[in-house]
């Protein structure tokens, strides 16, 4: 499992997701669980795509 903390000025919100697949301004990234921690910029008007284990 992963902890997925996305942050913005306002708050941080933390899922607990089984993967992600993310879309950024240099290419398409999918993180599973053991990938070292990262930080992203997500390329605007994108979408986020997840397994979350917390629903």
């Amino acid at each position: 499992m992963i902890a997925l903390k996305i942050i913005s000025p306002e708050k941080t919100i933390t899922h607990s997701i089984l993967w992600i697949e993310l879309n950024t301004r240099v290419g398409n990234f999918i993180v599973q669980p053991g990938h070292t921690p990262m930080i992203v910029t997500l390329a605007p008007n994108k979408e986020i795509v997840m397994n979350r284990y917390d629903i």
